[in-house]
């Protein structure tokens, strides 16, 4: 779930059960990888009003998670014209510790607007605010 949103940061936190685990009890790279990529996503889309595609997503684990809760925070670096850069980090919610850090490059596709989230005036242009 959402904990916290800004024009260019997300929080989101979430239980790691046994869905989310590999045979070693730990928390599957999948799942991380997979929940970066899409609060990352979703700070473009809030800090932009455009949504985007993954060019790059680099992922460093630093430490196992053992079944806890996760804290993920996502951040919008920079963004331009054609690319967006994110970042975020994993941390273990109960002690602090940080699970891993990824780097996120996406790119952008001029022909796609996402009603609601206006950046750029569509809304009323099209009348549908």
């Amino acid at each position: 779930r959402l904990t916290h949103i800004e024009q260019c940061k997300l929080s989101a936190e979430f239980v790691v059960d046994q869905h989310k685990i590999q045979h070693f009890g730990t928390l599957h790279d999948c799942c991380s990888a997979t929940m970066v990529d899409c609060l990352t996503c979703a700070s473009v889309i809030v800090a932009t009003g455009s949504p985007a595609v993954s060019v790059n997503l680099n992922m460093t684990y630093l430490n196992p998670l053992l079944g806890t809760r996760v804290r993920i925070d996502a951040e919008v670096v920079k963004h331009g014209r054609f690319l967006a850069y994110t970042k975020a980090e994993l941390i273990r919610v109960d002690d602090g510790v940080h699970i891993a850090s990824a780097k996120h490059t996406l790119a952008f596709n001029p022909k796609v607007y996402v009603r609601g989230v206006d950046s750029i005036g569509l809304d009323e242009k099209l009348n549908l605010s």
